[in-house]
This record gives C-alpha cells, structure tokens and sequence, in this order.
C-alpha cells in the first residue's frame, strides 16, 4: 500500500512496484485518513508512507491506528537523510527509513526484508536489554563507532568527525570501514537506517 499526497511521486513508485510481479498493490492513497478507512476494511503487508504526508497529518491520526498498524510493516520515505527527520518521525511506528535518494533495488529489497517478518535489527524484539547492549553484543559496536554512525548520519564529513572526536583523519576512516564490515552494509544510507532503529543520537 502506498500513502503520499504528492500525486507524481505516488505514481512513479506504483509504477516501478508493478514491474515485480510478487508485489501487489491494494491501495494508492493520499493521506493517513484515507490510510485509516482502506485498513479498517482490509490487510496489508507493508505500508509505504512519504515522511512529508505522515508529518503533515500529525501523530494524532496515525496514533490512533496503531492497533490496525500492528499488523503491518511500514516503510517511511524521506526527501531527508539527518538525525532531525529520524527524531520527527521517532513518535510513530516505523520499522524502516529510506530516503528519496535511495537506489530502487534498496526499497524492493527492504519491503521484501520486512514482508518476510526479518526484524532483525529491532531493538523492541530484545526485551530486557539495553540498546547499548545490543549493539555491542550481536554487532560488536563500540561506544566510539556509536558516535561516528551518529556523525555520519549528520551529514559530517569524516575531516568534520576527526575535528569534533579530537582523532586523526586516518583513525575515523579506519572506523568507518569497521562500522561498514561489522554490519555487512555497503551504503550510507543503509547505516542511516540502521541508525534509526536504534536511535542513535
């Protein structure tokens, strides 16, 4: 299901949806009120919201169709790529954040990551253990790497980092690729993700 009020941007991702034969689209809407009837009727999978249309409408709607939610997957699709619209979009339930600027491929992967249940990253699904834990624990991420997933996800630059954590050029490079391996991801813009599963701030 596809919720966004910009009409183009709706079509484009139905139309790019469509070209894999797995997905079917039950629905193209335009806000979280219409959102709410279509589900109040029907099941859903995944719901793909644009962060700019969930903002809009406010928490209140979409809070109370929590309960409805529950029983899907939302993937959240932001024009921004920064720690402000993860804190935003924090007081609702979404499993993932993917940005305007993500690669095709990486949407159709992440809905069929979330269609298969694979939550793997969620630190609600740990009952009893801190974030901290979690990460130091399952993907061995230091406190330091915690500090330079946040910068990165800032949008500074890695000179910008060694001046703000007082280390050398090479040292935050040399973490960088540390972070990249330890969470098998390639791209910024999955450690972006990544990021805002855990709330790193």
């Amino acid at each position: 299901m596809i919720v966004d009020e910009h009409l183009l941007s709706a079509k484009a991702l139905k139309a790019l949806l469509m070209t894999y034969p797995n997905f079917i689209i039950s629905a193209d809407v335009r806000d979280t009120k219409e959102l709410a009837l279509f589900l109040s009727k029907n099941d859903v999978d995944v719901v793909l919201i644009d962060a700019s249309t969930l903002l809009k409408d406010g928490a209140d709607i979409y809070l109370r169709m929590k309960h409805v939610l529950s029983r899907a997957r939302v993937i959240t699709i932001s024009a921004e790529n920064n720690q402000i619209a993860m804190r935003k979009l924090k007081q609702f339930t979404v499993h993932t954040l993917l940005t305007t600027y993500a690669d095709p491929l990486s949407l159709v992967d992440e809905i069929n990551r979330v269609s298969r249940n694979i939550h793997r990253l969620s630190p609600s699904n740990r009952e009893g253990q801190t974030i901290d834990a979690i990460l130091s624990e399952e993907f061995k991420i230091s406190r330091r790497e915690q500090e330079i997933i946040s910068l990165i996800c800032e949008g500074c630059t890695s000179n910008q980092i060694a001046e703000k954590l007082y280390v050398s050029l090479n040292t935050v490079k040399q973490h960088r690729k540390h972070i990249f391996r330890k969470l098998k991801i390639e791209k910024v813009q999955q450690l972006v993700s990544f990021s805002f599963k855990f709330n790193l701030k």
